[in-house]
């Protein structure tokens, strides 16, 4: 069963534990989830007594995660899945390497830009496969949502 664009992000000296931590407090509660779901921020000692158990998470605390912390790299498809495309790099990117040139800048971009294209045309695809009627609701919700996001944006500009 296809999931996505599979994402590995390399974690490797990273302290796993920031690496947890951040990854939950960023994700949401899912499903059945919500009877366990704490709204308290998960701390890094936390996260390191968690560590000590397992490094493989499915739920945690009514919160989905789909991870494995095992290894020097994370794959990150299905916590993107469940939490937002991009959403564990987004969590991460505090903890991650910063690139260290001009040109190291510009290959990240370039790769950053293939994956997200990668999801565009993979999105495109599944919304093509759609019947003509699950579109037509879609794109009535689409202009919904806009209308509703312009008028807010035009009642902040009246303030």
């Amino acid at each position: 069963m296809k999931h996505g664009v599979t994402t590995m992000i390399d974690i490797t000296g990273i302290n796993k534990a920031e690496i947890l931590a951040a990854l939950y407090n960023n994700s949401q509660p899912l499903g059945m989830g919500f009877l366990h779901f704490t709204p308290e921020k998960m701390t890094t000692e936390e996260a390191e007594n968690l560590l000590k158990e397992t490094q493989s998470f499915d739920y945690l605390k009514g919160r989905v995660m789909k991870i494995n912390l095992s290894g020097d790299q994370l794959r990150t498809e299905l916590y993107d899945r469940d939490n937002g495309t991009g959403a564990a790099l987004k969590a991460l990117a505090h903890l991650l390497p910063k690139p260290q040139s001009e040109n190291d800048m510009d290959q990240w971009e370039r790769e950053e830009a293939e994956k997200q294209l990668a999801i565009i045309k993979r999105e495109d695809a599944q919304y093509a496969a759609l019947p003509d009627s699950e579109k037509q609701r879609i794109n009535e919700e689409r202009a919904e949502y806009m209308e509703r996001f312009q008028a807010s944006a035009d009642a902040g500009e009246e303030e």
